[in-house]
C-alpha cells in the first residue's frame, strides 16, 4: 500500500520512494504550492489539507492511485533514465485543474520558472474573468496578456472538462486553437491537466539531453507509454538538479 485517506482532511503515504514533495514541486509541471501541509513523521508522510480542499481532492491531485513502482519498472530499459529516476523518483504527475493549468503554461512561455511563480501566485483562479490586458501586464505577463484575455473569453464557450474524452490528437488540436497555446504548451496542458503520461512536451534543454542518447532510443523513450514520465525525471535532472547526460 503506498497510501491511504486517513480522515476528510489527512492522507497518510507509505512508501517514501514513491513521493517526494520537493521533487514534483521543481520539476516544472506547476507553479504555486499545493493547497497541503506536508511533514514526516516517524517514517510516514502526512498530508493535511488547506482551506477548501479535502483528502479525496488531494489524492486525486497526487494521483495517488498511480503505481510509480510500475512505471519506473517500464522504464528502466533505458539506461540513460537509470540516475535520473533514482534522484528524482518521487515525482508524480499531478492532475491539476484544467484551467488554471492552461492559463499557468500560457504565461510560462519564453519565459523563466521565478517569474512565472511570481506571476501564478498572485492570480486568483477562481474569478479569472475580472483581468484585463492591464492586469496581467502589469503582473509582468507582457506579450501574453491579449492571449490570456482571449483565452478566458473562449472559457465561457467551451466545457473543457469534456475534453477529457478525447484522443490525443483531437486534445491538442482544441488546445491549440486557444489563443497563446502552441505545440509545446499543449503537450504541458496534455500532461498536466489531462495526465496524458504518453505525452512528452520537450523544451531545448530536454532536445539536447535526448539527442545525446542517440536517434534509436531517443525515439523509443519519446514514443513510449510513459514518455511523459520519463521526460519528467530528465527535466529535474538536467534543468533543477543541473545534471548532464
Amino acid at each position: 500500500m503506498i497510501a491511504k485517506i486517513i480522515d476528510s482532511k489527512t492522507i497518510h503515504i507509505y512508501d517514501l520512494l514513491q513521493f517526494n514533495v520537493y521533487a514534483i514541486m521543481n520539476s516544472g509541471q506547476v507553479f504555486c504550492d499545493p493547497p497541503c501541509d506536508i511533514v514526516e513523521k516517524d517514517g510516514v508522510i502526512v498530508i493535511n489539507a488547506t482551506g477548501d480542499k479535502d483528502s479525496n481532492w488531494l489524492w486525486n491531485y497526487f494521483d495517488l492511485d498511480t503505481d510509480y513502482r510500475k512505471v519506473k519498472e517500464e522504464l528502466q530499459q533505458f539506461k540513460v533514465l537509470s540516475e535520473p529516476m533514482l534522484l528524482g523518483g518521487g515525482i508524480r504527475i499531478l492532475r491539476q485543474p484544467i484551467r488554471a493549468t492552461i492559463v499557468s503554461f500560457i504565461i510560462s512561455a519564453n519565459n523563466n520558472i521565478p517569474r512565472i511563480r511570481k506571476t501564478v501566485q498572485q492570480l486568483d483562479f477562481e474569478d479569472l474573468g475580472k483581468y484585463s490586458e492591464t492586469d496581467f501586464k502589469q503582473l509582468g505577463c507582457g506579450y501574453r496578456a491579449p492571449y490570456l484575455v482571449g483565452t478566458i473569453k473562449a472559457f465561457l464557450q467551451i466545457d473543457v472538462e469534456k475534453w477529457r474524452m478525447l484522443c490525443n490528437e483531437r486534445l491538442r488540436e482544441q488546445l491549440m486553437q486557444l489563443p497563446g497555446v502552441g505545440r509545446k504548451v499543449a503537450d504541458c496542458i496534455m500532461l498536466f491537466a489531462f495526465c496524458r503520461l504518453d505525452v512528452a512536451p520537450v523544451d531545448v534543454h530536454i532536445r539536447r539531453a535526448i539527442e545525446r542518447l542517440g536517434k534509436g532510443q531517443a525515439d523509443a523513450i519519446l514514443n513510449h507509454k510513459y514518455a511523459g514520465v520519463a521526460q519528467q525525471y530528465l527535466f529535474y535532472y538536467v534543468q533543477h538538479l543541473k545534471k548532464e547526460i
